[in-house]
């Protein structure tokens, strides 16, 4: 199990690489990498169903977010910041021999790459920037206070069985699906969970939106409880290149309850950014 060792804890990360050696890129003889952030209370394997529309093209590098999943525990006392989390990002990225790179977030997770995107500006390491369920003004995003009371009275068992009502529609995903994200969210630390909560919805990304020149894409629930519509609008249409894509009856899980059309759209959002 490949893991980086940080000052604050090691971090586990994984690289696909098997991309089709027919498939160079325009302008590069090595294929390219993405490099994928998921949200609070996953892990990285919740990108598993996107490989099959990017192996062949693209070389992959998934790691669980500090604070969860294989990843260490945070240490007493650390300070959640979305400087330190792009720390995070642009380490994993360093260890997988990517030195520039497509960056795709959800959730939390795509706050703290959009926090990156805008501290790295143009010229910097991030070529593209993919965000889904994504919010950019704290005090907007929905349904998240209430967690910490949830949890203090009824435990991380029935945090997650109300979440997973959150994240996807009745029929989106299958009961094995069901059962393996449940399984995964409930076992996640209580105090990464709120620390990271925390961060999220006291941030406010509008004041830096100018600096993410790179195209951006957005992929949007249209029935997202945490990150309604048209907040998603709001951050298309603040940033110098963003467009969005929102999936009909979809909630805040897009990423494992849509994988297939957005990894579809991710490709398609690729190659036009390349002038394929």
């Amino acid at each position: 199990m490949p893991m980086l060792d940080t000052p604050t804890g090691a971090l586990y990360y994984a690289v696909t690489d098997c991309t089709a050696p027919w498939h160079p890129t325009a302008a590069e003889t090595e294929a390219e990498t993405i490099v994928f952030c998921h949200g609070v209370a996953t892990n990285s394997d919740i990108w598993s169903a996107w490989l099959p529309a990017l192996v062949e093209r693209y070389r992959v590098v998934r790691f669980d977010t500090r604070g969860f999943g294989r990843s260490d525990a945070v240490p007493d006392g650390y300070q959640w910041s979305f400087d330190a989390l792009g720390d995070d990002i642009l380490a994993v990225a360093s260890a997988a021999g990517a030195d520039r790179f497509h960056l795709v977030g959800e959730s939390a997770g795509g706050t703290a790459c959009l926090a990156l995107a805008a501290r790295e500006g143009e010229g910097g390491r991030i070529q593209t920037l993919t965000l889904l369920s994504t919010g950019h003004i704290g005090n907007a995003i929905q349904n998240v206070e209430p967690w910490s009371e949830r949890i203090a009275k009824h435990g991380m068992q029935a945090w997650s069985a109300q979440m997973m009502d959150h994240r996807f529609a009745p029929g989106a995903i299958s009961q094995a699906q069901w059962d393996w994200f449940h399984g995964v969210q409930q076992q996640t630390r209580a105090v990464s969970l709120l620390g990271a909560a925390d961060l999220l919805v006291a941030s406010d990304l509008r004041p830096v939106l100018d600096n993410v020149q790179m195209p951006v894409l957005i992929l949007s629930g249209g029935e997202s409880p945490f990150v309604p519509l048209p907040l998603a609008k709001d951050l298309a249409e603040r940033l110098p290149n963003g467009q969005l894509r929102w999936f009909p009856g979809a909630r805040h899980g897009v990423p494992f309850s849509h994988a297939v059309p957005a990894s579809q759209a991710l490709v398609g959002f690729l190659h036009r950014s390349h002038n394929y």
